[in-house]
């Protein structure tokens, strides 16, 4: 009876995926029809190939969450996990039926954008989460092997299993509270929602969770990666909401005084461009990632903006990167006199991907994942904290005097980062034409050439010299 039952459920979901695509069709097909209005408007206007593209992108995306919202009312709750339990709980190895059963829903997940879209869909993300579960249990037990492809996936649910496991058992402090960030700063307000770790701690839980990541290469028989985690930066303290749906870091650095009075007057186009060009892949002599990055998915969320009376610079954007979901850098600066307080968001994600408001599917809660919705969030939560950023007296920005040690930076340097290497190279080539313009600068620059011309002159003014001695 259990094997009837299970051979049934698998029969179910290996006839599931190609029937579901034509559910997905039909509920494209009955989209609102204002939506139908704006693709017709956008078929009659020819847009650019580009456009096209984008078009097509956002198309795509909306039938995949589509297809993974009716995955989540069709497959959840509705496989007999309870055969599987009991023979995990039994100790029984798995039979061929069993351990095929149990392969195909994990795949099927897969398939249908379980991992893909977490965000959209937690329900399925869930289902597969579970399901994961009971193979790294079966696994463990040697009740069952999964097949190869099952076996990568399952390295990765275990990396992020222990990562979270690692994250959970760090010595988190839950706000709201109060906490000392800098002998020269007074306590900083940690909101409701909000855990913070504190620098030593936060350093101990990168190297723990790159150890993590370390191991799972292994696993991969890839290289290993390199000592120094990516996301370690010395003196930063974490910063986490309770429910794990962003995390960022907040130092304080002394980067010198920084004159706020310029702003960022009708700069902000120049800086996106700026930040789009030293974001990609290609200017950092990075191909491994070529295809990843998309400089016109950069877009401004918060242009950057100075609030001179409090001393406070911010600004948020998109990341740029291809992926699903989006990735999202917000950073805050409150200045003191030759010290600077920065939050910066290291890990924020927003679901809307390549697609715009309108284009989740329709009764969907769109206004929950959209770059600006997280955003504006984000600032709502860490308000408080915010607020609380105040120097000590002599060490606040309007105590800065003559004597106070100038930063050789720029604000728009702490906005759009350092030159990538290929903007440097491009820089030397346009100084070495400038500099060839100019005959005699190019001589100074150039010893071996100069030095060359006077040899030719003294041996021509030599041969001069003797020819004019020569009798007659």
């Amino acid at each position: 009876m259990r094997l009837a039952a299970m051979a049934f459920a698998m029969l179910c979901t290996m006839s599931f995926v190609p029937a579901l695509h034509a559910q997905a069709a039909a509920s494209e097909s009955a989209m609102s029809p204002s939506s139908q209005s704006v693709d017709a408007d956008e078929t009659a206007s020819a847009p650019p190939v580009g456009d096209t593209m984008a078009q097509f992108e956002r198309s795509n995306y909306r039938m995949d969450v589509q297809e993974a919202m009716l995955a989540a009312r069709f497959l959840t709750g509705r496989w007999p996990k309870k055969s599987v339990e009991k023979l995990i709980a039994q100790k029984r190895r798995f039979s061929d039926d069993a351990s095929e059963f149990l392969s195909v829903h994990a795949r099927t997940l897969l398939n249908v954008g379980a991992l893909r879209y977490e965000l959209e869909v937690p329900a399925l993300y869930a289902e597969w989460n579970e399901a994961m579960g009971f193979i790294d249990r079966a696994e463990s037990a040697r009740l069952y092997r999964p097949p190869d492809d099952l076996r990568q996936t399952l390295i990765f649910w275990r990396v992020k299993r222990d990562d979270q496991a690692a994250i959970d058992g760090a010595p988190w402090v839950s706000g709201p509270t109060r906490v000392g960030l800098d002998a020269h700063l007074a306590e900083v307000a940690v909101p409701a929602g909000v855990r913070y770790l504190d620098a030593a701690s936060c350093t101990a839980l990168h190297r723990k969770r790159a150890e993590i990541r370390r191991a799972a290469r292994a696993a991969f028989n890839q290289e290993p990666v390199v000592d120094a985690p990516k996301d370690e930066v010395p003196g930063m303290a974490c910063l986490r909401a309770a429910d794990g749906s962003w995390r960022a870091g907040i130092a304080v650095v002394s980067r010198g005084h920084m004159e706020l009075d310029n702003g960022f007057p009708g700069r902000a186009d120049v800086l996106l461009g700026q930040v789009r060009s030293r974001s990609n892949p290609a200017s950092q002599m990075n191909y491994k990632v070529d295809g990843a990055y998309a400089e016109a998915a950069v877009r401004w969320l918060i242009p950057p903006s100075i609030e001179a009376e409090q001393a406070i610079v911010r600004w948020a954007l998109t990341d740029g990167k291809r992926k699903e979901p989006t990735g999202i850098d917000y950073a805050f600066l409150k200045f003191g006199a030759s010290q600077q307080v920065l939050i910066t968001g290291i890990d924020l994600h927003a679901a809307d991907v390549v697609t715009e408001l309108d284009d989740l599917p329709a009764g969907y809660a769109k206004e929950r994942f959209t770059a600006e919705a997280v955003v504006d969030r984000l600032r709502q939560t860490l308000a408080p904290l915010e607020r609380s950023l105040e120097f000590q007296p002599g060490y606040r920005y309007e105590d800065a005097n003559a004597q106070t040690p100038r930063s050789p930076n720029t604000l728009d340097f702490l906005v759009s980062g350092e030159p990538s290497p290929l903007e440097r190279a491009f820089d030397r080539i346009a100084a070495e034409q400038e500099r060839k313009s100019n005959f005699f600068s190019y001589l100074w620059d150039h010893p071996r050439h100069l030095a060359t011309i006077v040899l030719l002159c003294v041996v021509v003014l030599s041969a001069l010299l003797r020819r004019k001695r020569m009798p007659s």
